[in-house]
C-alpha cells in the first residue's frame, strides 16, 4: 500500500488517500514523504491516524531504510582475483625454498621490474656479500615449446636490458599455479654473448625457461654460489 507521512505525525494509507493527503496537507505543513509499504507493517492503522511526533519519525526512518535497501544494490567492493592469488603463491613458493636454505627474502614494493631481493648467509649464519634479484611470473595456463623442453613467457624488452646491466644475478622465475611448480632462468647467462641483440627484437620478447630448471633448495644454493663468484671475498690479511 501507499502511505503519506508528514512531520506532524499524520498518516494516510492507500493510493488515492495518499494523493488526497498530499494535496490537502502538503503545503505549509513541513516535510511530506510518500512511502510504499505493505499494509501489514507495524505502526500503521487502517485509515488516518494521529500519533506522537517521535513515533512518526521513528516509523518513517525505519520505512525509508527498508525502501532504500530494496532500491539500491550493495556498494561495490574490492575483489581478490585469481591473478592476485597467483602472484602471492609465486612469492610464497620462492620464499619457502629460500627460508629452508637459511636465506632472507625482502619483497620489493613498489615493484620497478624486480620482485624479490634475496640475502644469503653462510653455513655459520654470517651474511654473504651481494644480493640475488628475482623477477616472478605466474600463470595457470603454462605455454611450452613444441618439444615441451621450455616454458615460454613474454617479457618487456626494456626490463631485460635493465636486468643484463645488473652486477649480481637476476633470476627469472615462472610459477605454474596448476601444478604448484616453478622454473627458473638466469638472465645474464641466457643473454650473454655477441648475439644478445638478435634475441631482443620487438617491444616484448618470448623468453624460453627450461622445464628442467626446477626451482628447489639446490637451485637456491646454486644461485648463492653464482652471486658470491661475482665479487669473491678478499683474503684476510695475516
Amino acid at each position: 500500500g501507499f502511505y503519506a507521512v508528514c512531520g506532524t505525525g499524520v498518516h494516510e494509507r492507500g493510493r488515492e488517500g495518499a494523493r488526497f493527503f498530499c494535496n490537502r496537507h502538503g503545503n505549509g505543513r513541513g516535510w511530506l514523504v510518500i512511502i510504499s509499504q505493505p499494509t501489514s507493517s507495524p505502526g500503521w492503522t487502517n485509515g488516518r491516524s494521529r500519533g506522537k511526533p517521535g513515533d512518526a519519525m521513528r516509523t518513517e526512518d525505519d520505512l525509508r531504510r527498508i525502501d532504500l535497501a530494496k532500491q539500491y544494490p550493495p556498494p561495490p567492493r574490492k575483489q581478490r582475483t585469481r591473478a592476485h592469488l597467483l602472484a602471492d603463491l609465486s612469492v610464497n613458493h620462492v620464499e619457502k625454498f629460500a627460508l629452508r636454505c637459511g636465506f632472507a627474502v625482502q619483497r620489493l614494493s613498489p615493484d620497478y621490474g624486480l620482485d624479490l631481493e634475496v640475502i644469503t648467509f653462510d653455513e655459520r649464519g654470517f651474511r654473504e656479500d651481494g644480493v640475488l634479484w628475482m623477477q616472478l611470473k605466474a600463470t595457470d595456463a603454462l605455454k611450452t615449446s613444441r618439444d615441451g623442453k621450455a616454458a615460454l613467457v613474454r617479457i618487456e624488452r626494456r626490463d631485460i636490458l635493465a636486468w643484463i646491466r645488473e652486477a649480481y644475478p637476476v633470476i627469472l622465475v615462472l610459477y605454474d599455479g596448476a601444478r604448484d611448480l616453478a622454473y627458473y632462468l638466469s638472465i645474464q647467462d641466457h643473454f650473454a654473448g655477441h648475439g644478445i641483440f638478435a634475441k631482443l627484437s620487438g617491444r616484448t620478447v618470448a623468453v624460453p625457461v627450461p622445464t628442467e630448471n626446477l626451482l628447489n633448495e639446490a637451485a637456491m644454493r646454486e644461485f648463492a654460489r653464482a652471486k658470491t663468484a661475482v665479487f669473491p671475498p678478499k683474503r684476510r690479511l695475516p
